[in-house]
């Protein structure tokens, strides 16, 4: 293998990029000198393909920095691409097209084993597996607060898949019961809807049966008033009639009495 100052030809663009590089790039990084602008979600996705490719061609290292996001380092490249890996590429992008390419018997031969290759590789499926590990020890569960990625994770990763599903169980459970909360309180807010509007109606109607007894009684005592008025009016003048009558009778017997001195 060449040393990376000898590169001249880019397997991939984000190959590119990190042999312009200096130093580290995260895949933001390396999306944002690729599309030159803020990459999306939809721009670093492709992008992070591209850095796995090299990954496992085992052209790059990665640096995890604060927060856990990796950083990549290009650490091996070559003048040519070798055969065996052009041929590799070619498939890759003949089976994204749809066309299947055969290679030739001597393609499918294994290289030798490089020790310094296997020794990176597990460097960086170890840091995998530990920030596997760290996220696994942070999310909460006691029986994963010792977790180590020197250990068989697939265990706790299906305890958290079963925890998470539990507590989605749960949740959905308090949504079923939040909403058959919401439907009784719906129907009592009806039910004092119309409560309120019967007892609007029944205001409305007493006031108009007050109204229209107070207008009678008023009406009642104009009416004793006025009778009580002519009574004593009709009193009045009978006493009248009744003087009258009384003093025509004295008249008359005042001059019966001097008829029959005369």
């Amino acid at each position: 293998m060449n040393a990376p100052e000898n590169i001249t030809q880019p397997i991939n663009p984000a190959h590119e990029v990190l042999m312009k590089s200096d130093s580290a790039l995260c895949v933001e990084d390396v999306a944002r000198a690729i599309v030159g602008k803020k990459p999306t979600k939809a721009d670093i996705k492709p992008v992070a393909k591209l850095l796995k490719e090299l990954a496992d061609l085992g052209l790059i290292e990665m640096e995890p920095r604060a927060g856990g996001v990796p950083f990549y380092r290009l650490i091996v490249a070559s003048e040519s691409v070798p055969k065996t890996l052009r041929a590799t590429i070619e498939e890759h992008e003949a089976n994204d097209a749809g066309e299947v390419q055969w290679l030739a018997p001597e393609d499918y031969e294994m290289p030798p084993a490089d020790p310094v290759l296997l020794a990176m590789a597990n460097k960086m499926l170890g840091e995998r597996l530990e920030g596997v590990a760290h996220v696994l020890r942070g999310c909460g569960l006691p029986l994963l607060a010792d977790a180590s990625g020197a250990e068989d994770l697939q265990p706790k990763v299906a305890a958290l898949a079963g925890a998470y599903q539990m507590a989605l169980a749960d949740l959905r459970s308090h949504e079923a019961c939040l909403e058959a909360k919401d439907a009784e309180l719906l129907a009592q807010a009806k039910v004092v809807v119309d409560l309120r509007d019967r007892l609007d109606a029944l205001t409305r109607q007493w006031e108009a049966d007050t109204g229209r007894i107070t207008a009678d009684l008023r009406a009642a005592l104009k009416s004793r008033s006025q009778a009580i008025n002519e009574s004593d009016r009709l009193r009045a003048e009978l006493a009248a009639e009744r003087q009258a009558r009384e003093a025509l009778q004295e008249q008359d017997g005042v001059d019966v009495k001097d008829a029959a001195v005369g």
